[in-house]
Order: structure tokens, then sequence, then C-alpha cells
């Protein structure tokens, strides 16, 4: 019988951070509703699970707030000891409202019901958070982080000053257990390379008129009025709303994140690695080029994983903990093409069981 883990995740747009041993508990600051958002324009009725939003103080000096949605657990019963999912969106720069309404969060948009005004919400049944119960406490919680596309880069990053300063005896404490990431940009030497010689042996095809239109729809959504008052944005701080904002002083003085893939599995932290095997972004292939050089063995044979009685992908488990999947018919990022599989994938994974 599979085991349905219980969950609450933390959606940052972005995440500044120092040394761990420096880390100290952040300010939250809550909206003016007290944080907790029952309704939203565009979607039918209550909220059927429990959304609060928020800032968090992250630069005193100058002022500087990150904003947040954090996603309660929506399973009633058995709620002791829920993990926690850290989810930090990709880019660099890109809102976090992209993890949000089009991977694992709780809500979409209704593209094929659109007709014209505010985009309308419905509630999404692949959310990554849906059966999970109970507010977490968040020094005691499971924790694991997690992202795709660039926060490969930051993830594997982030987990790994965590883990030097769990060592260092810094509090606070966390319960760190693993970090996950898909399609992950990791080391262009490898990810750069391998789109040749995917495109030349995989054919993509896709609607791309029928996506834009539902992107198009978030901006629509994000910038109303109604919406922003709902959320509690401040007046002033984002005057529009983009995706991605590309204009960002962002500093690239990580060239590779592999080491620090080294450094945090060679610890005993779990690891989960997935992509969509019709990705061009990051093709799976360069993954797997990095994942090789990390020279681990092979525990688990290169298998088909399966959802519902079809294959779903195909994965291989590696020593210190290291999984690998592909997510069959997956693009960047996988969620967004086969949320389904994904969350299968999610699930089985955080509660320990093979894929």
């Amino acid at each position: 019988m599979a085991i349905t883990p219980r969950l609450a995740a933390i959606f940052f747009s972005l995440l500044c951070c120092r040394s761990a041993s420096s880390l100290r508990p952040p300010n939250l600051i809550s909206n003016s509703s007290g944080g907790v958002i029952t309704h939203l324009p565009g979607f039918q009725g209550p909220l059927p699970f429990h959304l609060q939003t928020g800032y968090v103080e992250v630069d005193e000096d100058n002022g500087v707030h990150l904003f947040y949605y954090f996603v309660r657990s929506e399973r009633e019963d058995s709620p002791g000891d829920d993990p926690v999912v850290l989810w930090l969106t990709g880019g660099p720069g890109c809102s976090v409202l992209t993890g949000l309404a089009y991977e694992i969060g709780p809500l979409s948009f209704d593209l094929n019901g659109y007709v014209g005004g505010l985009p309308k919400l419905v509630y999404k049944q692949d959310s990554w958070t849906k059966w999970f119960d109970k507010y977490p406490q968040f020094f005691s919680s499971p924790l694991y982080i997690a992202g795709d596309s660039y926060s490969g880069m930051i993830v594997p990053t982030v987990t790994s000053e965590i883990a030097r300063g769990k060592e260092e005896g810094s509090q606070p404490n966390l319960n760190l257990k693993g970090y996950l990431v898909g399609n992950p940009v990791t080391d262009f030497n490898f990810d750069g390379p391998s789109r040749i010689p995917f495109a030349h042996g995989m054919g993509l095809i896709s609607d791309e008129i029928y996506e834009t239109a539902g992107y198009m729809m978030s901006s629509m959504w994000a910038n109303d009025a109604s919406v922003r008052q709902a959320l509690g944005i401040h007046k002033g701080t984002v005057p529009s709303w983009s995706r991605c904002n590309y204009d960002i002083p962002y500093t690239n003085d990580i060239p590779s994140a592999v080491k620090y893939h080294l450094d945090v599995t060679t610890k005993g932290y779990r690891s989960l690695v997935y992509n969509g095997d019709h990705d061009m972004v990051v093709p799976f292939i360069g993954t797997q080029a990095w994942i090789r050089s990390l020279n681990f063995s092979t525990v688990d044979e290169w298998r088909p994983w399966f959802v519902d009685g079809q294959v779903a992908g195909f994965t291989r488990s590696y020593s210190n903990n290291l999984t690998f999947a592909t997510v069959k018919g997956g693009g960047h990022t996988a969620p967004e093409y086969m949320p389904r599989q994904c969350f299968a994938m999610f699930v089985r994974w955080v509660s320990g069981d093979p894929l």
C-alpha cells in the first residue's frame, strides 16, 4: 500500500541568504488581512485549501522584503510531523506564481473556459500539497529544499549551507532531510553541449500559441487591482508584475552546482533529480552526464516507473541516496506538462518508497 506523506509548501520568488552559520529566524510580515487568504478574484467560492501570504524581511537596513505564499497541507488526519518543502523558483528572477499556478501549486488558470475579462482560477487536483494537513512547526518538521530550472544552481547551494550550519551547531537547528531539483540548470559544460544531440535524436511537438495564451493569463490576473489587494501586495513595491524579471542585478558567481550536490549527498541527505524527457532547455542527457561525474555506484539499475499501469518515465538509483528520474512527455519544466505523474513521483520519493 502506498504511503501518502503530509506536506506544507512555502513558495518564494527569490531566496537571499548568507552563510548558514549566520542565519537567524526571519522577520515574517503578514499582509493587512493577517496573512490568511480565504477568497481570490477569479476563483468561485472560498478557497478549498489554507493559503497565507506575507513578506520576509531580508535586509533590515535597506528595507528589502520578499513576498511569499504559504500553502498548508490539506489532509485532516495524522497532523503530527508534516514535512515542509521550501520551493524556490528559477529564472533567475521568475515569480513564485510560476510554481503556484503552473507547476506544483493547488491553483491553475482556466484556459478552456476563458471568454474575456479577469482570468478564472480552478482547483488543481494534482497539487503537491493535496492530502496534507497541519500547520508545520518549522524547526522540528522534516525539511526539504526544492525547486526547478535555474533553482538547480540555488537549491543544492542553500542545502549545502544549511547542512554546514548544522555541523557547526548554528541555530535554529533545522530538521533537514534532503532536497529535490527538477529540470535543473547545473553546469553549462554539461547542460549546453547536450542540446545538439538531444535535438538531433528527439522531435518535439507543441502548440506554442495555445501555451502562450495560458501564460498571458497569469499577467492579466496578477496585475488586476482586486487580486493585488486580496493577496496583500504592498502598494508601490511592484508597479507591474511579470512572470520573470531578467533585469534584476544577479551575480553569477557559481559556475557549477556539481560540487554542492557532491557535498550534500555524501553527508547522508536524500536527493531526487528529475528531468522531463522532452526538455531541450536542460536536456536529461546533460543531467545524466554530471551525475555520472560524481562516480557514485548504481544501486538500482535503469528501469521504467509507472503511474496507473502506464510508463511515466525511467529511473535509476545511486549510492548516497541519490535518485534520478525522467518524466515521459515532460518539457521545461516537467510538472507543467505532466502534473499527475510528477505528483506520484514526489509522493513516493518523500515517503521513502521506490518510484
